[in-house]
């Protein structure tokens, strides 16, 4: 029994057009493969990103120093106390002041001049990081530098906490009042 329509036999299967049509669908395809390709490639390495992120916020505790100023006489000491917060452990800190003009350390005669090492840390803790003492005259101008503290994390990543200031009368951080010398009691 012969089917009443016979779809083989139409003559438009026979159309040269054909070939292109399919070669041009399989482009279009294949584009889109590589392009989700991508879209996933994209989504993985932000994952990857944020997990990376994630584990070294973990392992890297939050760190602020706070600066006092105490004054006698022309000597000026700048005495800094490190906050640890969060969670992980800093280990080899070390804090240093450094000039953007080394020369300007001889004239003030800054101690110590190098970096204080401070040791392994763990969070949460409140820890004297130091002092730095200098003598001061008035009329001098300031010495324009910055506070870096330097440590490796618990995931063993080198990272450092820069504070940028001056060391005048007394020290003064960038983008923050100046602190207010207070003055020594007692001995000297």
């Amino acid at each position: 029994m012969a089917l009443p329509l016979d779809v083989w036999a139409w003559p438009g299967w026979s159309w040269p057009g054909w070939a292109a049509l399919a070669a041009i669908g399989t482009a279009v395809a294949a584009i889109g493969t590589v392009a989700a390709f991508f879209v996933i490639f994209g989504q993985l390495k932000e994952s990857r990103s944020e997990a990376r992120d994630n584990r070294e916020a973990a392992a890297t505790p939050r760190l602020f120093l706070h600066p006092s100023v105490s004054v006698s006489g022309r000597d000026r000491v700048l005495n800094l106390t490190l906050h640890i917060d969060g969670n992980g452990v800093i280990y080899g800190a070390s804090i240093r002041f450094v000039a953007d003009r080394p020369a300007d350390l001889d004239r003030i005669d800054l101690k110590p001049r190098e970096s204080r090492d401070l040791g392994t840390q763990r969070a949460p803790a409140e820890v004297g990081a130091g002092s730095f003492a200098w003598k001061w005259e008035s009329g001098w101008n300031a010495v324009q530098g910055r506070l870096e503290l330097n440590f490796v994390n618990s995931l063993n990543e080198p990272k450092s906490l820069v504070q940028p200031g001056w060391l005048e009368d007394t020290f003064v951080l960038k983008g923050a009042p100046a602190l207010k010398a207070s003055p020594k009691t007692g001995g000297s």
